[in-house]
């Protein structure tokens, strides 16, 4: 009779220790993976949220390095414009400094001989 007892024993143990696992931490485990399934899913549209953002400003980074590329051949062309407009008044003014230099040599010559006379 004793082993049966002692069967018995073990068996309302086994089954106290069940129902405890039933009604105590079966209930707090599922909570907790239902907690973690709810941070996963916010993890995820947050995750979703970043690459969305990301994939903006690398669109706004290449809008602006287009820009930027258009800008800087702008001022090459103003920059060249401005340089050709130079060579061209060197090109015009230096005939008339020359003749502004001859007549000015010619003045100078000039009054002198008034004086000299």
């Amino acid at each position: 009779m004793e082993p049966v007892l002692g069967d018995e024993t073990r068996v309302l143990a086994w089954i106290q220790e069940s129902q405890h696992v039933l009604h105590q931490v079966l209930p707090a485990v599922l909570a907790e993976r239902d907690a973690l399934e709810r941070r996963l899913q916010e993890t995820v549209r947050r995750c979703e949220a970043l690459q969305e953002e990301n994939d903006e400003l690398r669109a706004d980074v290449a809008r602006v390095t287009a820009g930027h590329r258009q800008l800087e051949e702008g001022h090459a062309d103003i920059r060249d414009s401005v340089g050709q407009l130079l060579t061209q008044m060197t090109h015009m003014l230096e005939p008339m400094r020359d003749l502004a230099e001859k007549l000015a040599r010619a003045s100078h010559h000039r009054d002198g001989a008034d004086r000299v006379r």
